[in-house]
């Protein structure tokens, strides 16, 4: 029989070849039988010219970051001249970017896409102007 809340099957958590926290361990330790399946690589990249054009400027530059590894390696890159807002997906993610020394850094409430996108709002009201890439406002 069913319990109320669990699901009747295995579970399976899809992930990439990176990841953080173990799930599939961690439902499975709880009774909740979890496998996982590795379906796709980040692979880190350099910055773009155009990236570290704006690094370089003066205006704002907004940075999400969403993985405490991709965050280590922005903050590996970034020599940056430009004011810095940069949205973390949860504090594990902001601590590599603390010695960046930002304008601002916000903390998602919730480590969900759309906290992540209300910690850019916030920011871009703090930036107080977004520039697209065109220069236009």
């Amino acid at each position: 029989m069913k319990q109320r809340g669990r699901p009747a099957a295995p579970l399976l958590h899809l992930r990439g070849k990176h990841a953080r926290g173990n799930i599939a361990a961690r439902l499975t330790a709880i009774g909740i039988e979890t496998r996982e399946q590795v379906i796709y690589d980040q692979h880190l990249l350099a910055l773009n010219a155009q990236a570290k054009a704006a690094l370089a400027g003066a205006e704002p530059v907004i940075v999400p970051l969403f993985s405490p590894r991709t965050a280590r390696h922005f903050a590996s890159l970034c020599r940056a001249r430009a004011p810095l807002y940069i949205a973390a997906m949860s504090e594990a993610v902001a601590e590599p970017l603390v010695s960046l020394g930002p304008s601002a850094l916000e903390v998602a409430d919730t480590p969900e896409a759309q906290a992540m996108a209300r910690a850019v709002a916030r920011l871009a009201r703090r930036a107080g102007r977004v520039v697209g890439p065109s220069g236009g406002h």
